[in-house]
């Protein structure tokens, strides 16, 4: 199974494996048990994983954490699709519901002061 890291911890991954010095698995391991590398700045956000997460992002790969504003649209992308299909199945009410959580959804951003491309920008 692969686990879910952060934009962060992947980039971090992605440059040591992609860098000069190419790490393999157990450098990785290694520097993760080792005081040395933990503390260095590049190779923080990786230290801040658990070992079987790491072990498992390593061998297994790993997909990355969807962004707050990415969970947004795909849930105001979801809320429109639903409401399509009630208004097609003639299910006034629920096209209303729906309609409504659109209205929230923008409503909420635009009280923010937050514009996500896709939902209201």
């Amino acid at each position: 199974m692969k686990p879910t890291i952060t934009k962060e911890q992947a980039e971090a991954i992605d440059s040591l494996r992609n860098g000069r010095a190419a790490w393999d698995n157990e450098d990785f391991l290694y520097a993760y048990t080792s005081a040395d590398y933990s503390t260095s700045p590049e190779f923080q956000p990786i230290a801040s994983m658990d070992l079987m997460t790491l072990a498992a992002a390593l061998v297994n790969g790993y997909e990355v954490e969807k962004t707050p504003e990415k969970k947004v649209r795909g849930y105001f992308e979801k809320t429109k699709r639903t409401r399509d299909e009630r208004y097609l199945a003639g299910d006034i009410e629920g096209k209303r519901f729906h309609a409504g959580a659109l209205v929230g959804i923008c409503s909420t951003l635009g009280l923010l002061g937050i514009k996500i491309e896709g939902v209201n920008a």
